[in-house]
């Protein structure tokens, strides 16, 4: 492996990191700066390089209370209610863990449709503090918020 490859990656991870606590304040600060409807042109050195805005509020419908709405609908339009024919989830996730059925004769079923599937390697990049720290650093050269 490329040494230098590897810490170029530990630093974007710590740096992704960094920034997304960050970005996560400052949009919560441009949430509180803004109100619903407002579109500001943001400029750096007279050129705009974009719009922070806060969209206005909106409305639409949702069903909150699923067991209210289906009694609702098998009153009211039962037309519209479908049966769904389905294993139960915890059957499924012991077949899928298992690979296969033993019966209760001991007899081991391998189900139709069950197949194993064969996963990738996953790169994993987990920076140290001291990572975390060079971050800190290289991301201090961004410009502070005014309080």
């Amino acid at each position: 492996m490329d040494k230098p490859l590897g810490q170029r990656a530990l630093i974007e991870a710590a740096i992704l990191k960094q920034l997304s606590e960050a970005n996560s304040l400052t949009r919560d600060a441009l949430t509180d700066a803004l109100v619903p409807g407002e579109r500001v042109p943001i400029y750096d050195d007279d050129v705009e390089i974009g719009t922070v805005a806060m969209t206005k509020p909106g409305s639409r419908w949702r069903v909150e209370d699923q067991s209210a709405f289906l009694r609702w609908v098998e009153a009211n339009a039962p037309q519209a209610i479908i049966t769904i024919k389905q294993v139960s989830p915890a059957f499924t996730d012991r077949i899928i863990r298992d690979g296969e059925l033993i019966t209760a004769e001991g007899e081991c079923l391998i189900p139709d449709g069950l197949v194993r599937v064969t996963t990738r390697p996953q790169l994993r990049v987990e920076p140290s503090n001291e990572a975390h720290h060079r971050a800190l650093q290289i991301l201090g050269r961004l410009p502070e918020l005014e309080a």
